[in-house]
């Protein structure tokens, strides 16, 4: 097991942690969504526990299902 920082507490972290944290990119797209999806989760934006809720499934599909509306339109 490599050796993870000290805020690496779930699976979904230790994804993050090993793969995307720390490794350099020269893509500005890739840096811009970066910088503002960390900006969003240092002001607490960023609501990791969404992904467990029961709540977070349903809408996640109900968004598909009005995305899936207005592609037929």
């Amino acid at each position: 097991m490599p050796e993870r920082c000290c805020w690496v507490k779930t699976e979904a972290d230790a994804h993050y942690h090993d793969t995307e944290w720390g490794v350099p990119s020269h893509d500005d797209r890739y840096l811009f969504e970066m910088l503002m999806l960390e900006g969003a989760q240092a002001i607490g934006m960023v609501n990791d526990h969404e992904t467990g809720c029961p709540r977070h499934t349903r809408c996640a599909a109900l968004g598909k299902k009005i995305g899936k509306r207005r592609a037929a339109e």
